[in-house]
């Protein structure tokens, strides 16, 4: 059984060149939209932390890559996950036959802000 990755490095590392490109887009989208975040490993996967709460996380498939959590029904941008696919469970899944909405993954994480600054308030 393979062991779990202990930094976003290893689990990027662990992928092919052309995953590995729109992994680290992923990571330098949060870091532009939230610098303070910090990185980390939860549930096997690249997550993100800020306030001490799950901003982001982020893992790849073999044919998508996924982000969690984000906006469910009722939301402002659920609009926006138009020809994506989705879950009800806050979940997205960015096919790798298509560019990295990177607009979209910025108007997620800073969401994700809103909702955990409005905790923490």
């Amino acid at each position: 059984m393979k062991a779990s990755p202990l930094t976003i490095q290893e689990y990027s590392d662990s992928f092919p060149d052309s995953v590995q490109v729109l992994l680290l887009q992923i990571a330098d989208t949060i870091h532009q939209v939230c610098p303070e975040a910090k990185p980390t490993i939860q549930y096997g996967m690249p997550t993100y932390m800020w306030r001490r709460k799950a901003l982001i996380h982020y893992a790849a498939y073999k044919k998508h890559l996924g982000v969690y959590p984000v906006p469910t029904a009722g939301t402002p941008l659920i609009d926006s996950f138009a020809g994506y696919k989705t879950s009800g469970k806050g979940t997205i899944q960015f096919p790798f036959t298509e560019e990295l909405p990177v607009d979209l993954l910025r108007a997620i994480i800073r969401y994700r802000m809103e909702q955990i600054a409005k905790v923490n308030s």
